[in-house]
């Protein structure tokens, strides 16, 4: 072949390239990505847990929850309340042969795995997602983990359901909320093998990780779960108009988008800026929202998001908030920043306000400025950041940020709630979740901190 004719052929290959690019740009929400980027690049699984047992600290020390010195004179004593440290696990290296530590950002329970989430703390995107054994509770282990060079991980949710494959078989299917370094915020789907670990495709999708992705079109991810046939996604950031990198305008997609499990496809969205969390509340039939302004909201949507009943809930502090009072050990700075997220239980709704504290709403009040059923407000006295909460065998476990976890009860009379005390493990702990016996703390750079009722 001459050399005319190769040219020509590369010209021809070019132009045909560059026709499919515009026609990918032109679809929108056919639940594939629109950037060309493969979700599959720069990804690792490893199902190997000894090579991670050297980070598994098993430690079945006693902590007097009571002696730990939480300050405050709205601080009402109780009874001694014990836990067991079972074991700390360390965080992954953001970059192998370094000191730097990736952060544990979210952890849900699932049997006797613990699925715990990691992101950098700097302006690197990096971020991890590891499956943890608790099958033999007094001696934890990472039974598999994945590592992603562009992307971190703010939260996830595993199905509860099992779910039938052509190739992969029988497996459980794992939602990744995802800040991605191109994207933005991104929804991806992975498998879970049977027994828990991460599933990695050996056949004609072999390293095929990903199984399904989902450009949100918004600058963050904050919040995944599932409702019935849908999955509902939390994104972040401020609600506006920009153009982006192909000269379209386009409005950010912030607020709750429901996205159908079928095809990942929009089915609709609740547009407001900056939504922190959401869940279902299934006594009131509601989508729940938290938007994360100055003047915080919660949004009750109806599960198709049609209606939307806006209830106030008063000051919530952030980064860059101008009514950020700050505390004197500093811990309201943009580094100490984590999460806040919502946990609804029955009629009740469990606000993590960050450094303005928690507070507690009833969903069937009915009312668009209700006062608190129940609260922990942080003071200079009480300090911290709340991240979020779950409950646990009647008590109120209250991830505090750089200032531990408090452990609080409903209060005989009134609305404060009685804290019993407090653990300050090392780190800071951004998410806390609870089953029957145990209770898991994703503690930033200190990792995972695993303890148990005595």
């Amino acid at each position: 072949m001459n050399k005319f004719n190769v040219k020509s052929l590369w010209l021809i290959g070019v132009i045909i390239a560059l026709f499919a690019l515009v026609l990918a740009s032109c679809t929108k929400d056919d639940g594939n990505s629109p950037f060309s980027s493969d979700p599959n690049a720069d990804i690792t699984v490893t199902n190997d847990d000894a090579t991670f047992s050297s980070r598994v600290n098993v430690m079945n020390e006693t902590i007097n929850i009571s002696s730990s010195g939480i300050k405050g004179a709205s601080i009402v004593p109780s009874e001694t309340y014990s836990l067991e440290l079972v074991a700390q696990i360390d965080p992954p290296l953001a970059d192998q042969g370094k000191s730097d530590k990736l952060s544990a950002s979210f952890v849900q329970i699932v049997g006797d795995k613990a699925y715990v989430t990691y992101h950098r703390q700097d302006d690197i995107v990096k971020g991890a997602f590891e499956v943890i054994d608790m099958s033999d509770p007094l001696h934890p282990s990472i039974s598999s983990q994945l590592t992603y060079g562009n992307v971190e991980f703010n939260a996830l949710c595993v199905d509860d359901e099992t779910y039938s494959d052509s190739e992969a078989g029988t497996v459980t299917r794992c939602w990744l909320a995802c800040d991605d370094d191109k994207n933005g915020a991104v929804l991806r789907e992975l498998y879970l093998e049977a027994n828990g670990d991460i599933y990695f495709p050996t056949g004609k999708n072999k390293n095929k990780i990903i199984q399904r992705e989902k450009v949100l079109d918004a600058p963050s991810s904050n919040g995944i779960f599932r409702h019935g046939d849908y999955l509902y996604f939390a994104a972040g950031g401020e609600e506006k108009t920009i153009t982006n990198n192909k000269g379209e305008t386009i409005t950010l997609n912030t607020g709750i988008t429901k996205i159908a499990l079928s095809d990942f496809s929009t089915m609709a969205r609740a547009r407001f800026s900056y939504a922190k969390y959401a869940a279902y509340a299934s006594s009131v039939d509601k989508v729940v929202g938290f938007e994360g302004v100055a003047a915080a909201k919660l949004h009750l949507l109806s599960p198709d998001l049609s209606s939307d009943d806006v209830v106030n809930i008063g000051d919530y502090y952030y980064p860059g908030n101008s009514n950020n009072p700050g505390t004197s050990d500093n811990h309201t700075t943009p580094e100490y920043q984590e999460k806040s997220t919502i946990t609804v239980d029955g009629n009740l709704v469990y606000v993590a306000l960050g450094a303005v504290g928690l507070k507690v709403f009833d969903l069937t009040a009915g009312v668009t400025d209700p006062n608190p059923v129940y609260q922990y407000l942080l003071t200079d006295q009480n300090l911290g950041n709340v991240n979020a909460v779950t409950l646990f065998n009647g008590d109120i476990m209250i991830a505090n940020g750089a200032d531990g976890l408090v452990v609080g009860g409903i209060p005989a009379q009134g609305t404060d709630l009685e804290i019993q005390g407090s653990y300050n493990p090392v780190g800071s702990v951004n998410y806390v979740a609870g089953t029957d016996s145990y209770i898991v703390l994703a503690a930033g750079t200190g990792g995972l901190f695993i303890l148990k009722k005595i």
